[in-house]
């Protein structure tokens, strides 16, 4: 059995390791202790109970648990098979999601897969994402996100209406495809980290020049 998890609570993601090869980024939420490698579970935490996917057929595997680990102080979803996407629609409109914790075999999150999470803080996508969908995380809440070092594409308004995002960390080397309103209407004081051998090459990319002032190098 094969297991994927997804943490969602108003307790927040507990005390955990760095997440593996990924610098330890304030406001990221890592995997618990021990589950590295799992390709079949997400964990997440929430500010009501279980949160049942708006979609339960956008993972490419069939769901087989969705309890909470009091060990981790956490939900944990729980597939048949390894999940390898986060589909169009999947957590749409969930409002209960307050953090979530992708499995590294994840390589893309599609369209609109947490479109109005309005609760949603956090998310940490993982080492192999590489497509980010159209409006994927539009208007939710979302303070910090991590995006891993093979990201190559970020849908339209992917981020848009994200007011209170005041966090990116991009570990791409090369800039990723970036498309029409990306990030409009995050916050105002926004910092996007990206490596310090890439920032001009960033602040002049299509749709990143956009963003300029907001762009700054980090050592990951």
């Amino acid at each position: 059995m094969r297991r994927l998890l997804i943490a969602l609570n108003n307790i927040g993601v507990p005390e955990a390791p760095e997440y593996p090869t990924l610098p330890n980024m304030p406001g990221i939420p890592a995997w618990p202790d021990g589950e590295y490698s799992t390709t079949t579970k997400i964990f997440y935490t929430s500010n009501d109970s279980v949160v049942t996917p708006y979609s339960s057929t956008a993972f490419g595997s069939t769901i087989i648990s969705n309890t909470f680990n009091s060990s981790y102080n956490m939900y944990v979803l729980e597939f048949d098979g390894d999940v390898n996407s986060v589909g169009s629609n999947a957590f749409r409109n969930r409002n209960a999601l307050c953090n979530v914790v992708l499995p590294n075999s994840v390589t893309s999150i599609g369209d609109r897969a947490f479109y109005y999470c309005s609760n949603l803080d956090s998310i940490n996508t993982g080492e192999n994402i590489t497509t980010i969908g159209a409006s994927s995380f539009s208007t939710c809440n979302l303070t910090a996100i991590s995006l891993g070092p093979k990201l190559t594409t970020i849908g339209q308004y992917a981020f848009y209406g994200c007011e209170s995002l005041a966090l990116v960390y991009c570990m791409a080397t090369t800039p990723p495809k970036g498309s029409y309103g990306m990030f409009e209407g995050i916050n105002e004081n926004c910092k996007i980290h990206v490596p310090m051998s890439s920032v001009d090459s960033y602040k002049s990319a299509s749709y990143w020049s956009n963003y300029a002032d907001m762009i700054i190098g980090y050592n990951f």
